[in-house]
């Protein structure tokens, strides 16, 4: 991540988690990038391709996860999606 070793004591767990997750957002979407380039190359170039090589199938990220959305129909599922993003920032539950 580019850090320092005293910039590492310095820091908080929760700064250095948000620090990671920024890291691997990025690598994500560089790796995303390489992805389309790659499909568009193999679609494109005149090298067999009949049909579009769709980039997920060329090489699975975990962004592809991200990336479906979610409807929330019942209150069930409303209150799930609170409590973990709760969890995601507060590391614990809020309510009982």
């Amino acid at each position: 991540m580019g850090l320092k070793p005293n910039e590492v004591k310095s820091l908080l767990v929760k700064e250095w988690h948000l620090m990671y997750l920024g890291y691997q957002d990025r690598q994500n979407r560089e790796w995303n990038r390489t992805r389309h380039l790659m499909s568009y190359i193999a679609s494109f170039s005149g090298m067999g391709a009949k049909d579009f090589v769709h980039p997920k199938s060329i090489w699975p990220l975990p962004i592809d996860k991200e990336q479906e959305k979610k409807y929330i129909k019942t209150l069930k599922q409303c209150l799930d999606l609170i409590t973990e993003f709760e969890i995601s920032i507060n590391g614990t539950e809020i309510r009982s």
